[in-house]
């Protein structure tokens, strides 16, 4: 999972004061001016200034089509100033270290990103529904630029509410196509069942035409996948979560492609 955090903070407040201190006096019938400029320090120290992510995920080691996995995402204002806070995602899905095509998408491409429910993935696009709690709450907001923007400043020590609460592999992902890729056959004792042989009593590749009496005859069917059409099996996805925290102020959001300035 990848976080980042990012400030900006262009304005620098400059603070010059000078106090001045002008005496007349008037000694002896001479006019004399005394002036005296007096030079202060104010020291000024800035605030603390960040962010985290707060996020919740707990994978399956075989996920399955119709698996929900919980994958909780928030973020927590640890500094001193108001934040507004913005999400953006981005998935893939990889097998031995490489991306499979197609499966590179963003939150920033809508309609192929986001599956309307668990039970149908998107033609050409994302196997996986994200349910986006905050959207349905109304504490989040899309701002149709690939970012989906808190709707309120987060103040310190705040935690915004959860914008994802889970994802589930769509129930009509594709997990490849299977074919029987072998048949073998193990000659062996009447006594013996199913359960008590191994890979080892199937040392035929035919089945002979006479099964000697006392014996008997079991077949097993090797399926394998096809590579050419392997579809999501054996691979591993990769959910990507951005999160980017502002200082709180309209001018900043406006300057930085902000779509939304939160309240």
């Amino acid at each position: 999972m990848v976080a980042e955090w990012r400030t900006d903070m262009k304005n620098t407040k400059k603070i010059k004061i000078m106090a001045g201190l002008l005496a007349l006096a008037l000694v002896a019938g001479t006019l004399a001016y005394f002036m005296k400029t007096m030079s202060v320090d104010n020291p000024f120290s800035t605030k603390k200034y960040g962010g985290e992510t707060v996020e919740k995920f707990t994978p399956e080691n075989e996920w399955e089509p119709g698996g929900q996995v919980t994958k909780e995402v928030q973020a927590k204002n640890t500094g001193d100033y108001d934040l507004y806070v913005r999400v953006k995602f981005d998935e893939k899905w990889e097998r031995d270290g490489q991306v499979i095509a197609g499966t590179e998408l963003s939150s920033a491409d809508k309609a192929n990103f986001f599956p309307a429910s668990a039970d149908s993935s998107i033609a050409g696009g994302s196997s996986v529904y994200k349910h986006l709690a905050g959207v349905e709450d109304g504490s989040w907001t899309d701002g149709n630029d690939g970012y989906f923007y808190y709707k309120t400043k987060l103040g310190k020590d705040q935690m915004t509410s959860q914008l994802m609460d889970y994802v589930t592999l769509c129930k009509d992902a594709n997990m490849g196509t299977y074919a029987v890729s072998e048949m073998k056959y193990a000659l062996v004792d009447a006594t013996k069942t199913a359960e008590d042989l191994t890979d080892a009593d199937y040392t035929l590749t035919s089945a002979p035409d006479v099964i000697p009496d006392g014996k008997v005859l079991y077949q097993k069917k090797v399926v394998s996948l096809d590579s050419a059409n392997a579809g999501l099996a054996g691979a591993n996805y990769t959910l990507t979560i951005t999160t980017e925290l502002l200082q709180a102020n309209a001018d900043a959001a406006a300057e930085n492609g902000w779509a939304v300035t939160p309240a």
